[in-house]
């Protein structure tokens, strides 16, 4: 007559041929149906405050898996951080965190490594029964997303350069920890319990792909690039006046008007007309400087402005400040959103 053994993996009990005479049918009852459900439909509430709870002890083939339940239920106020120990065993479960507090809840075997569970959210969790604990969904974690709410969904931090602790956010520290370029990418925290999140929020980012030039993680202030600005004239002007004056302390210089012209001075005195291509044009002396005024008429040709340095012969430079408009920052059309990152 053989004796009583449990399944490997739930720990439903496998009779021994002849054994359990008028106990067979409580016994298929309750370890073998009863495991069956719990495993399919059931779901195990665990109320707890934060600290340890280890549900790893008597696993199967010994007797049935304490967490053998199709789903796994949180409950309660924190007040640390709550890690439960699961058998090393294939088993998938629905883990979901109803909890509060600011604290998590945390899956490991006895020797893994440990899967977090974002409070308010339902992940499916796996252990492959090589301490190997892992989210269903672990491909999604670190990944950016945009949300046009005012308050974080469930399961994301804001990309507003935080400091956070490595044991509260395993899984998305795990990430920045193993890709290329490591922690250093965004930031190392303290180097021993901290590492820090992507920063968006500082002065408002705007996001770019990288380059050959630029690498991933590299924040880039204001900058405008060097250009030079032009201005054309359309079409025709109307008339106009031009003044000009020199004074004593000026130095040699020259006005030219394109074109040749016959200059004859009408009179010479304090006051008189200087005759420029048939066209007087008053003038007047007073201490030493002369100011001459005129007016042109007619049309003139397109033609234009250009700001910058005048020559080798003549370098200086125009500057000139353009007004703001609207306001003091730089930036297209634009529509505030809430930057995030999955955990």
């Amino acid at each position: 007559m053989g004796a009583d053994t449990f399944t490997s993996t739930l720990g439903t009990l496998v009779m021994g041929t002849g054994n359990d005479n008028n106990t067979w049918g409580t016994l298929a009852n309750s370890s073998v149906f009863q495991i069956l459900e719990d495993a399919i439909a059931n779901v195990l509430v665990i109320t707890n405050t934060g600290g340890t709870l280890d549900l790893s002890g008597s696993p199967p083939p010994a007797a049935a898996s304490q967490v053998r339940h199709y789903s796994l239920k949180f409950t309660g106020a924190l007040t640390s951080n709550l890690t439960l120990i699961v058998p090393n065993l294939t088993k998938l479960w629905v883990a979901e965190n109803a909890t509060s507090g600011a604290f998590s809840v945390l899956i490991k075997t006895t020797s893994g490594t440990a899967t977090q569970i974002p409070q308010g959210t339902m992940k499916y969790v796996r252990c492959d029964g090589a301490n190997g604990i892992k989210r269903l969904d672990f491909n999604e974690i670190g990944r950016a997303e945009e949300f046009y709410t005012t308050s974080l969904p469930v399961g994301f931090l804001e990309c507003d350069g935080s400091l956070i602790l490595r044991a509260n956010y395993p899984d998305l520290f795990n990430l920045f920890n193993t890709m290329p370029g490591g922690l250093a990418t965004w930031g190392a925290g303290d180097g021993f319990t901290t590492f820090q999140l992507p920063n968006l929020k500082d002065t408002g980012r705007y996001k770019r792909s990288r380059s050959g030039s630029t690498s991933v993680g590299t924040y880039q202030s204001n900058q405008n690039v060097s250009h030079t600005h032009t201005g054309t004239t359309d079409a025709t002007s109307v008339a106009h006046s031009h003044g000009s004056v020199t004074g004593n302390d000026s130095p040699d210089h020259n006005h030219v008007q394109g074109g040749t012209f016959p200059l004859s001075i009408q009179t010479i005195g304090p006051g008189g007309v200087i005759d420029i291509g048939g066209s007087p044009v008053a003038f007047s002396t007073q201490q030493g400087s002369v100011t001459l005024s005129g007016n042109t008429s007619g049309a003139t040709n397109r033609h234009t402005h250009v700001i910058g340095a005048m020559g080798a012969n003549d370098p200086h430079t125009h500057t000139f400040t353009s007004a703001a408009s609207g306001g003091s920052e730089a930036r297209p059309e634009s529509v505030i959103v809430l930057s995030c990152i999955r955990y």
